[in-house]
């Protein structure tokens, strides 16, 4: 400063007015002295709680610039978070890197800042400030989330200098809107927001939330879809606003983590992805952050931001784009096996967003059950092309996506390989029955493409009339007429009616250990008893029975252990397994596996050689037993007309 003064003359007054000058250049003062005697009072009460009086009081500390807010500006700025300085100072340390965000680590006179915008490193670190000259001399401070005008200069404290400005500089936006607005990347963003009735909720600075940002080119590659599909933007909108706050790191790791939206219908799942965020949302595409953990809003019992926007590469969709989509999103790994193993026009069509129609989807369980009804494994089915197409086929209702609401009890619906589905609705329950078997609604209405399809996922596969593989049970009475189990049928006819209502429910979950005619006879034999005599005893045939009902749990051959025990309707039987083969032990007898692994609708049925008697049956047993050979035959009549009986009122087919 001396220098520039000596070269500029030698007169009297200039050489008074350079010493009056160097004079103040060495002033003793510290930044704190500087800001109280220009009356900064708010400005010199947040630095004095902050942490920072120690630093900015003394005259010996590091030689920084300070662009110091008025009173105005911090009043203005403590407003627009609804709050108050006086709350502010309450926070002491905890809003040391707002105020660290106002200085530079150089001292910088006016005069010596350069025309342009130079970006300067603060104190808050890891911050930059953008110190903005104009050709007339007037400089502009930019922040992340506001700018301030330098309305005086130059004020020196000690090798320091502070500059007072109009507005406060604050690291973080005062509210998503701003943060859109501030950010060139998000104007369709920002735009969408405005033009929908947004704005004003997304301008509130209490906002305590997470926001997945799109940026422009994620708008632009997604608007014809979202149009074609008439899609409500505030949906989609809302959608992109979770209901925490996550923040990129700490909080997000491999395990995914579901977090609730402002879109009450639809979840977003966050998980990292080797060094990215993945969201997953319920459409097709999944977006990764690009920008994250941009801060908004104070929390004024933390210090820190309120909200987090994180920028995302892609719109995220609260809906499915294609049923291929619903269907992994579902877990029906199954049906997208066959779907991909049959011809390519399934492909097409579930991979379609523009495909209408309506499909019935069968859960893993259902294609299990269906393929052990049918004795062929997965692969077998996969590889009958024709039986495939065929069964695929008889699940797709085109043209129309046909809601729950529509659906009519005793409805005729067409699929498109022509089979003919029947609907049949008792007490909220919906059913699809096609030629050969039925199926049960258990997850309707799974809107696709904003309603352009629909998926109902049901318990069964539906097979048509023309398919060349034999038809499933559907009940455990039509797997027991199909075995042949005469005399457990005409002892279930003649017995309680619950067992018969049991045996012909389709959605029966339970294993029966269903004796064979041989087993019926071995045991009436040993027991010294005659089949019309069981059959007249109500009460110890009710406990036999009961005995072979295994409720809930379908348990196939490949679940049981040995020594294990399961509950009967009466009483507990004990599993053996041994080279010889797989046995079930009651109280009085014991009985071998003869046909393992039937499966019936819901149950699975095992055959076996010998009746379970449970201990509170009251029957002479005579030479006890299990396992023995049938000796001598029960009355045939009396097994006969039973049966008779039986098929005469319950007609059971294989479906």
């Amino acid at each position: 400063m001396a220098q520039r003064c000596s070269r500029a003359g030698a007169s009297a007054l200039l050489v008074a007015s350079c010493l009056l000058l160097a004079v103040a250049g060495s002033s003793a003062q510290s930044i704190l002295q500087a800001i109280e005697a220009a009356n900064l009072t708010l400005l010199a009460a947040g630095i004095r709680v902050s942490g920072l009086e120690a630093t900015l009081n003394s005259t010996t500390g590091p030689n920084i610039t300070l662009f110091a807010p008025t009173d105005a500006a911090l009043l203005e700025m403590t407003a627009a978070l609804n709050s108050t300085p006086n709350v502010l100072v309450t926070l002491g340390p905890k809003v040391a890197p707002i105020f660290a965000y106002h200085a530079i680590s150089t001292p910088l006179l006016a005069a010596d800042i350069p025309v342009g915008d130079t970006s300067r490193p603060t104190l808050n670190a890891g911050l930059n400030l953008t110190v903005s000259k104009a050709a007339n001399g007037s400089v502009v401070v930019r922040g992340l989330g506001s700018d301030a005008n330098v309305i005086r200069t130059d004020i020196l404290a000690s090798g320091s200098v502070v500059h007072i400005v109009d507005r406060v500089l604050i690291p973080f936006f005062a509210n998503v809107a701003s943060a859109a607005m501030r950010t060139p990347q998000l104007s369709s963003l920002l735009g969408a927001v405005a033009s929908n009735g947004l704005a004003a909720a997304l301008s509130d600075p209490n906002l305590n939330v997470t926001v997945f940002a799109p940026i422009n080119d994620a708008f632009n590659a997604s608007s014809a879809y979202l149009a074609s599909v008439n899609a409500s933007i505030v949906d989609v909108l809302t959608y992109h606003v979770a209901t925490s706050r996550v923040v990129n790191g700490s909080e997000v790791t491999t395990s995914p983590i579901t977090l609730s939206t402002l879109n009450s219908k639809a979840n977003l799942t966050v998980a990292k992805d080797g060094n990215n965020v993945v969201v997953t949302p319920l459409g097709a595409t999944t977006a990764t952050v690009i920008a994250a953990n941009i801060p908004v809003g104070l929390d004024l019992v933390t210090g820190g931001p309120r909200t987090f926007v994180h920028l995302v590469n892609a719109v995220l969709l609260p809906f499915y784009t294609t049923v291929a989509n619903a269907a992994q999103r579902a877990g029906l790994t199954t049906l997208v096996a066959a779907v991909q193993a049959s011809d390519p026009t399934f492909l097409a069509a579930v991979t379609d967003p523009a495909f209408r129609g309506t499909i019935l989807a069968p859960s893993n369980d259902a294609f299990a059950r269906t393929l052990a009804s049918l004795n062929v494994t997965a692969a077998q089915l996969l590889a009958d092309k024709d039986n495939l197409r065929r069964i695929l086929n008889a699940h797709i209702i085109p043209n129309a996506a046909v809601f729950s609401t529509q659906l009519t009890n005793n409805q005729t619906v067409n699929t498109t390989g022509g089979a003919l589905l029947n609907v049949a609705i008792s007490n909220g329950v919906v059913r699809f029955n096609a030629a050969k078997s039925s199926a049960k609604v258990v997850a309707a209405d799974v809107s696709v493409g904003n309603g352009r399809a629909v998926v109902h996922v049901i318990d069964r596969v539906l097979l048509p009339a023309d398919l060349t593989l034999p038809a499933p049970y559907v009940t455990v009475a039509a797997a027991a007429q199909a075995a042949g189990l005469t005399t457990l049928l005409a002892a279930v006819t003649a017995s309680d009616p619950a067992f018969l209502t049991t045996l012909t429910d389709p959605d029966f979950n339970g294993t029966i250990l269903a004796p064979t005619n041989a087993a019926f006879t071995a045991t009436l034999t040993a027991l010294n008893l005659n089949a019309s005599q069981l059959l007249a005893d109500k009460a110890n045939l009710r406990r036999i029975l009961n005995a072979h009902i295994i409720t809930p749990g379908a348990y196939r051959s490949s679940q049981l252990s040995n020594n294990q025990t399961v509950n009967t309707l009466n009483g507990v039987v004990t599993v053996r397994i041994n080279g010889t083969g797989v046995f079930f032990a009651a109280a009085k007898s014991s009985a071998k596996v003869v046909t393992p692994d039937v499966v019936a609708g819901n149950a699975v049925v095992h055959t076996i050689d010998y009746v379970l008697i449970p201990a509170d049956v009251t029957l002479n047993t005579g030479g006890g037993g299990g396992g023995a050979a049938g000796i001598a035959s029960p009355s045939v009549l009396t097994l006969l007309s039973s049966a008779l009986a039986f098929l005469a009122l319950f007609a059971f087919g294989r479906n």
